[in-house]
């Protein structure tokens, strides 16, 4: 079932509030509620941040469009830190203290033309199938006071949300042309290639990088790792990245896509990969061999990282490596265990790394282990920008 199950609109002026206490409800946009299925903290984020998206693109202007991490979401990319805030393109300049308001703000601008019609109704685009709900859906209920909508549907069992913010919004008035935008789902966004230059120019590497590999994977994943065929097809695309980038008039920005630009890679195939290999780098690393081939017994695999002269192989678990599988996950771990013992056999030194390592830290100091073990001369430790 979705995490959003309704989306309701009030015409009325409410309380700055962004959750009534002992309710399913949050406020997407000023005047602008939605019931609220609990769940993970990620799924939370995605569902609310994308219909405030949808609102704030229906509030604004012609030819507005999305752009930052939220537009990669609306791409379907996998994004590893949750931003609340929304970026916009608009065309037309604004005022400092305009270029960053709250959300809020922008509803109530409209709510002031649109008053004089009373309450608005808006069709949730966001229901459940029909035999999967829980209750019927129901009409939109004007708010029984001009203070706070009225809540019919209280959280029976008081299961906490987690952490849900006000939406800040950040407007740009560059002009960039036709060609670069695109519409996914209703929603006008930035076309992939310019929206990863957006990522490496405005975020920090750890934000962006993620993103800007899952897209770049995304044009070379049907190539089936055939190494010189990626390679050929990333080049390619490393040379429209820096025609567009050589666009940009903020000299900033594009010193801080340039570094980055020597941070991505075609061959991630998750965003745990890709921070590992962000902390590859700022340890003090040689550059690694991605997706290395190994062969034995007729079996072929591949291993995320490897430094065949010093047989190391480096290998990120993801949170749910075995989900999706046809098989069981029996068999799943079976055959991964066949695998290991297959790489141990070419690259004897393998070590693992998850998740929980990474958070906690300690994954960067193990590394630092293995760096100082299996690369005597001590590359010094780079800053990421």
């Amino acid at each position: 079932m979705s995490i959003l199950t309704r989306v309701d609109r009030w015409a009325n002026e409410g309380r700055k509030i962004t959750r009534r206490k002992g309710a399913n409800r949050v406020r997407i946009a000023y005047g602008t509620w939605a019931e609220v299925t609990p769940g993970e903290q990620w799924q939370m984020w995605e569902a609310i941040q994308t219909q405030r998206a949808r609102a704030l693109l229906r509030m604004s202007a012609d030819g507005t469009a999305l752009d930052g991490i939220v537009a990669a979401l609306i791409h379907g990319a996998p994004v590893p830190k949750q931003s609340w805030t929304i970026e916009l393109i608009t065309g037309v300049k604004h005022s400092r203290h305009h270029s960053k308001c709250k959300l809020r703000a922008v509803g109530q601008m409209v709510n002031l033309v649109k008053n004089a019609f009373g309450q608005i109704r808006v069709a949730s685009p966001i229901l459940p199938p029909a035999h999967t709900r829980t209750t019927p859906p129901t009409v939109n209920r004007r708010p029984t006071n001009a203070a706070s909508p009225s809540y019919t549907n209280e959280n029976p069992q008081n299961v906490p949300l987690p952490q849900i913010r006000e939406a800040t919004v950040r407007r740009s008035s560059r002009t960039l042309p036709p060609d670069a935008f695109t519409t996914i789902d209703g929603m006008r966004v930035l076309r992939w290639d310019y929206l990863c230059v957006e990522l490496l120019a405005r975020h920090p590497a750890r934000d962006a990088v993620p993103i800007v590999d899952w897209f770049i994977h995304e044009q070379v994943k049907h190539l089936d790792r055939d190494r010189p065929s990626v390679e050929a097809t990333f080049r390619t695309i490393l040379l429209r990245l820096e025609a567009i980038l050589s666009d940009r008039k903020d000299p900033r920005g594009r010193k801080r896509a340039r570094q980055s630009l020597r941070l991505i890679s075609p061959w991630a195939e998750s965003p745990g990969e890709s921070l590992m290999r962000l902390e590859l780098y700022s340890s003090g690393f040689p550059p690694p061999t991605e997706q290395y081939e190994v062969v034995a017994a007729g079996a072929r695999y591949f291993t995320d990282f490897a430094y065949p002269g010093k047989k190391l192989a480096l290998e990120f678990d993801g949170m749910i490596k075995y989900d999706g599988s046809r098989e069981s996950s029996q068999h799943a771990i079976l055959k991964e265990r066949d695998r290991e013992r297959t790489i141990r056999r070419v690259l004897p030194h393998l070590e693992r790394f998850t998740w929980a390592e990474f958070q906690s830290g300690s994954m960067r100091a193990r590394l630092r282990k293995l760096r100082d073990t299996y690369f005597a001369q001590g590359r010094p430790v780079r800053m990421l920008q």
